[in-house]
């Protein structure tokens, strides 16, 4: 039986927390079995966020998502920083996959959660086709776009980071927003617990896709 030390969730998004727990999870966690261990270590809110994700995705063909968030066009939009696993686990931690989604205190809306301004910025078309799952994957593409060459030209330290370093940092402008990033000098750990929570569960749960067959 696989002995896994119990790993504190709830600590900052820094570079060691990351790094150490998602190696710990990808050169342990190989198969079902060790996966179900670690997630038994998980408490409270953490463990059934995680336990959703693992009946969702049993319950749900990814081929029929596979159909919408286009790998190709993320990655080439990304610099290949993000890729269909990460879209997927994203739009998971966004709005459950429910295509109509809708925060009432934002506006925010569909997989994503897209507010109207970043919908305006990018589409002529009406905010009401944000509900349209393949319209509101390609603006969220567009708006990672966005943040992946704002961060590269405003990020001092940019090609020194990590590829997951700089997951973390599009992840962080998604949510957070690129000034708030910006003005903390793009430190992560930093942001507040609401972006360090969303930018905690998508990187594992990418990393729990990636370890599926």
């Amino acid at each position: 039986m696989l002995i896994l030390p119990f790993v504190n969730l709830n600590v900052s998004a820094n570079k060691t927390d990351f790094s150490e727990r998602y190696e710990l999870y990808e050169t342990n966690l190989k198969n079902e079995d060790d996966r179900n261990l670690y997630f038994a270590s998980l408490k409270g809110n953490e463990l059934k966020y995680f336990e959703d994700f693992k009946e969702f995705v049993k319950k749900e063909p990814l081929s029929l998502y596979k159909q919408i968030f286009d790998e190709k066009l993320v990655q080439e939009k990304t610099d290949s920083l993000f890729d269909f696993n990460m879209m997927y686990a994203l739009a998971f931690k966004e709005s459950n996959l429910n295509r109509y989604a809708i925060n009432y205190s934002t506006g925010a809306r569909g997989y994503f959660q897209l507010m109207k301004n970043t919908w305006e910025g990018s589409s002529n078309e009406s905010f009401d086709n944000a509900y349209i799952p393949k319209k509101n994957f390609e603006i969220a593409v567009e708006n990672f776009s966005f943040f992946t060459n704002y961060l590269k030209d405003k990020n001092p330290n940019w090609n020194s980071l990590s590829k997951e370093e700089k997951q973390m940092q599009l992840l962080a402008a998604h949510n957070w927003g690129q000034k708030g990033l910006r003005k903390n000098h793009f430190d992560v750990s930093k942001a507040p617990y609401q972006t360090r929570d969303l930018i905690k569960k998508v990187i594992f749960t990418k990393k729990y896709l990636e370890g599926l067959k």
